[in-house]
């Protein structure tokens, strides 16, 4: 039973840590650096993701306005390339799932639908953060059973075929544990218990590489 409730606890985690984009220190230099590539001679694909990348960042700067109308550019760049015009759901369930869930679940579902034809690293790697997307809607819904389920059965695998999971990680801060809301944390002898362990159970380490590589 503790093992159950401390893996729960590892799929909050996971969700309650997410944040929707990690961008350099130096964000203006970031922005004018995109920007300044869409002046470039570069193909309409190249440009099309730029904006993609433009509309993720504006969204965690709360330039929504600023956000949309990337997406909207990437999206009319990119329509001629069907792997672009599934890469654009992703950025709109990014850019949605503090606006629209429900939309932002759809966009995340119809992300995964249209890459499922592709076996490469990025497509699984888009799958994996479009999924996660709706697993953190779960858990805004209260379903937790359908945010572990999907963490567990979807983006999971999907991280792991995505990238090379031979690394070594340690869990080492309690502050890391305390940022998590109360919410999230209701069994506090679970969290004594798991700093109690010398050994990370094969699964939570699972779930801590998922968190670190979906902030990529």
């Amino acid at each position: 039973m503790a093992r159950k409730y401390t893996l729960v606890l590892f799929v909050l985690l996971s969700c309650a840590m997410w944040s929707k984009a990690q961008v350099p220190l130096d964000q203006k230099a970031y922005a004018d650096s995109l920007s300044n590539s869409l002046k470039l001679n570069t193909s309409d694909s190249i440009k099309a993701r730029t904006y993609f990348l433009l509309s993720y960042y504006y969204i965690t700067i709360n330039e929504v306005k600023k956000s949309k109308l990337c997406l909207d550019k990437g999206s009319a760049l990119g329509k001629r390339y069907p792997y672009l015009r599934a890469v654009y759901y992703f950025y709109e369930s990014i850019v949605y799932l503090e606006l629209d869930m429900e939309r932002s679940r759809i966009a995340a579902l119809t992300c995964d639908k249209l890459l499922s034809g592709y076996s490469d690293k990025e497509a699984y790697l888009f799958r994996a953060r479009a999924l996660h997307n709706t697993a953190i809607i779960e858990q805004r819904k209260d379903n937790i059973k359908g945010m572990v389920d999907i963490t567990l059965n979807k983006t999971i695998p999907l991280t792991e075929a995505a990238i090379n999971l031979n690394l070594q990680i340690f869990i080492h801060s309690w502050p890391w544990f305390l940022r998590i809301s109360e919410n999230a944390i209701k069994r506090k002898p679970i969290i004594i218990w798991l700093f109690k362990w010398q050994k990370i159970n094969p699964l939570i380490h699972r779930f801590y590489l998922m968190h670190m590589f979906l902030r990529l």
